[in-house]
């Protein structure tokens, strides 16, 4: 039994050998991410920048974790403007007898009216 429990009291402290290990590897690896985000360099430009990504959420770049949104805010209206002009090549590929198709039936099926072809 002495042997057993001795055992398993080896086992534990292996374990946490290998438990403090991995956390300091992660501990070391988050400091290295941190220190490679510092901005080093000093100046009226770069002070200018940091007011700017203060003010406002779409300037400033990684320091502030503006960097994601912007990125997500340009993809959107990259969405919304592939959305406007498929509405204007849909108008031009269709010609049908009044412009605007595109607009007209998007504006039919908010006011919830039938959005068919026929003019109403």
């Amino acid at each position: 039994m002495v042997i057993a429990n001795q055992n398993g009291q080896d086992e534990m402290v292996g374990l946490r050998v290998v438990r403090l290990q991995a956390i300091r590897y992660v501990v070391n690896q988050m400091d290295r991410y941190l220190l490679a985000q510092r901005e080093y360099r000093t100046g009226c430009m770069v002070r200018i920048k940091h007011f700017i990504a203060k003010l406002c959420c779409l300037v400033g770049g990684k320091l502030y974790g503006n960097y994601l949104i912007s990125g997500y805010m340009a993809v959107k209206l990259l969405y919304v403007a592939n959305a406007v002009s498929q509405l204007f090549l849909l108008d031009s590929f269709l010609r049908i007898d009044y412009p605007m198709y595109g607009l007209r039936v998007v504006e039919q099926l908010i006011r919830g009216q039938d959005w068919g072809y026929g003019r109403h």
